[in-house]
């Protein structure tokens, strides 16, 4: 008989980090406007001309984890990744020309790889004559029509009379999506959760303000803290009175209740401006807002730091940048960087180069989108919505690694910082827990635990603290072997977490190994009974 001792050798261990990254290739094709069209697979981005959706001010695109385009939308119409209307494709919500930015959105289906939801917003009644259909959803599902899809679901209203701003961002559990939008003529912040059976979940947000406007963005900011939206403080604009004061409110967002707090109103100085363009830095630090007057020659870019924010703020611009264009819409890229639209030259946009530095550090540049010489005032000024969460990019990447084997930290931002110091979280390692290297580093922990890493950066006599945690666990090893004669194989079965290691080696104590997880092996005994240390 074969006696069994706990003495196996594990190689590697998981280690368990304490931020979830998605995959940011799905943002990588962007559709917009009137026969615009970016492909971030490429850096940079090169231009398509393939788009064949027009008079749209809002649209939404998806690609697979690789940036392969799947399907877009401009919340009415689907074209599928051949650019031909989807199977069922037609009629999602509305009318084809949503007249209102925000307005359509795609979220992946959570712990799925195959549907997909399409929220799309109607046209406000007040402007068209016709019963407004609020937000609406369509699913599509991509095992249909051989891989190119088809909408299998199709106009399930979920909120009446609405004014859009959709934007979504994911739930605590880095696997639910968190919906927002407003309703016309309202005080309330609508949130639905959206898991793997449906909308599961609403939350009601109370806000100081009406919804009583269609223009404008709403955005959550990468990490999932903030929202932010532009909001009209009276209902003037039903009636196209542009005297009322616009405001952008900003609130602290808790991604686990979806609720909403510490809200905080920013106006111009000049209450005439407009406000409709609405961004976060990726590192979710900084706020950028395009205001204008009703002229291509009043342009102002705002960059906002949050932390600085009181509940009410009269700002000016903190950084102007040209009177010589007309934009309206921001959208973080998954380049990191922040595009802006424009109206009166399609030929002319901006980009903001370097969105989490201050001032003119974030480098703004004019850059040629299309030049079809189409100027229509309307379609060119959309921009494509997508969950915020895509862009939420730690500027640090850590290696996989194991007890006893060197960890990789690389800064990111390295070549805009004066200088860093790291802090491993490690005092047992004595002068070896702190590094000034900007570049990467490696840090080797040899005991199991929890540990918590700073990063120091320095940027023009300022400095910012970042923290994320790093976990060892101590491994949970277990298994059984079945009783066997002479002549028999012994089957081993690993009963270890697989959470726990992701490769095993055995010493079968007989001067034998294997790497298999679970295998079988035979003892040359010669009719001697024997014991061996497993």
């Amino acid at each position: 008989m074969i006696k069994k001792y706990l003495l196996i050798v594990f190689l590697f261990f998981i280690c368990n980090i304490s931020f979830s990254q998605i995959s940011s290739k799905e943002a990588n094709i962007w559709y917009f406007g009137d026969g615009n069209g970016l492909d971030f697979n490429n850096n940079p981005p090169t231009l398509l001309s393939n788009y064949k959706l027009s008079n749209t001010l809002s649209s939404a695109s998806i690609a697979d984890s690789s940036g392969k385009l799947l399907f877009y939308t401009n919340g009415y119409v689907v074209l599928n990744k051949n650019h031909d209307t989807m199977k069922n494709g037609v009629g999602l919500n509305g009318i084809m020309t949503p007249n209102f930015f925000n307005s359509t959105i795609i979220i992946k289906a959570p712990e799925s790889n195959r549907f997909y939801y399409i929220f799309s917003c109607d046209n406000p009644e007040s402007f068209w004559g016709y019963t407004n259909q609020g937000v609406c959803y369509s699913v599509v599902d991509m095992q249909a029509d051989s891989g190119r899809g088809a909408v299998v679901i199709k106009k399930k209203q979920i909120l009446n009379n609405s004014y859009g701003k959709i934007a979504a961002v994911l739930h605590y559990n880095k696997k639910d999506v968190w919906i927002a939008t407003y309703k016309k003529n309202s005080d309330t912040l609508f949130l639905f959760l959206l898991t793997k059976i449906g909308i599961s979940k609403v939350v009601y947000n109370k806000v100081s303000l009406n919804s009583s406007w269609l223009s404008g963005q709403a955005k959550f900011s990468p990490d999932g803290k903030y929202f932010a939206t532009y909001l009209c403080a009276n209902n003037h604009h039903d009636t196209l009175d542009l005297s009322c004061k616009e405001f952008i409110a900003l609130y602290s967002f808790c991604n686990k209740t979806g609720i909403v707090k510490n809200e905080k109103l920013i106006l111009s100085s000049n209450t005439t401006h407009y406000n409709y363009g609405i961004e976060f830095s990726p590192n979710s630090k900084l706020l950028y807002l395009l205001s204008y007057k009703n002229s291509k020659t009043n342009f102002g870019l705002y960059q906002l730091e949050i932390n600085k924010l009181s509940s009410k703020n009269i700002v000016d611009t903190t950084y102007f940048f040209s009177k010589d264009f007309h934009a309206e819409l921001l959208q973080l890229a998954p380049n990191g960087k922040i595009y802006t639209s424009t109206i009166y030259n399609d030929t002319l946009n901006a980009v903001i180069n370097f969105p989490n530095l201050l001032g003119s550090s974030c480098n703004v540049k004019k850059i040629s989108i299309n030049s079809n010489g189409n100027l229509s005032f309307l379609y060119k000024h959309g921009l494509p919505t997508f969950m915020s969460s895509y862009f939420h990019k730690e500027n640090f990447v850590l290696s996989s690694t194991c007890i006893g084997k060197p960890a990789r930290f690389a800064f990111l931002d390295s070549l805009y910082a004066d200088s860093v110091i790291w802090n491993f979280g490690d005092t047992a390692s004595g002068f070896l827990n702190h590094s000034k290297n900007t570049g990467s580093v490696e840090h080797t922990y040899k005991n199991y635990g929890n540990y918590k890493v700073l990063l120091i950066t320095f940027y023009d006599n300022r400095s910012d603290t970042q923290q994320f945690f790093i976990s060892f666990p101590k491994p949970n090893i277990n298994f059984e072997a079945n009783d066997v004669c002479e002549n028999d194989s012994v089957s081993f079965n690993n009963l270890t977490p697989s959470d726990f290691a992701k490769s095993f080696k055995w010493r079968f104590g007989d001067g034998n190994s294997s790497l298999v997880s679970s295998p079988k092996h035979f003892y040359k005994i010669n009719g001697i009974s024997n014991s061996y240390n497993v």
